[in-house]
């Protein structure tokens, strides 16, 4: 109940009056000027040629819009792909100069093991000593698969 006590003190405050006032007779003599202006006015749809132009011309937007998206993507990629540059493979005097400046870091059992690369000799020689292995497991005469081949 205060509330409503409350509420009635503060409206008692300001009074029931409105702040804005409509003129005399405007509601009146507002569908007599509504009739006349529309009378007045061109319709607002007035027919217009219709070209083919301006029937395709959102269509063309949009595949304009998407052809230029498609060559953006493109471009995008293209310039995001890493290069292949062969400028950068070093030569034999560059691996000599890069050992002598940077001796330190390197110990001689490295330097020996990649100045002489495998030999294909290593990897024939194992491959046939475990075909060789096969065959005497398996119980094959070695001479009856020569004669066959």
């Amino acid at each position: 109940m205060k509330e409503k006590e409350i509420i009635n003190k503060i409206e008692s405050g300001f009074g029931k009056e409105l702040p804005y006032n409509v003129p005399k007779g405007y509601f009146d003599s507002l569908p007599q000027r509504i009739q006349e202006y529309c009378l007045t006015e061109s319709p607002i749809h007035s027919e217009e040629r219709v070209t083919v132009w301006k029937a395709i011309r959102a269509q063309l937007s949009l595949a304009a819009g998407f052809v230029s998206l498609a060559i953006l993507a493109l471009v995008g990629y293209y310039l995001l792909q890493p290069t292949n540059n062969t400028s950068n493979v070093l030569s034999n005097d560059d691996y000599i100069e890069i050992i002598q400046n940077n001796i330190y870091d390197f110990d001689e059992a490295s330097i020996i093991k990649e100045s002489h690369p495998y030999s294909l000799n290593d990897s024939t020689q194992s491959y046939n000593d475990e075909m060789i292995q096969y065959l005497l497991d398996q119980d094959i005469d070695y001479t009856t698969l020569i004669e066959q081949y």
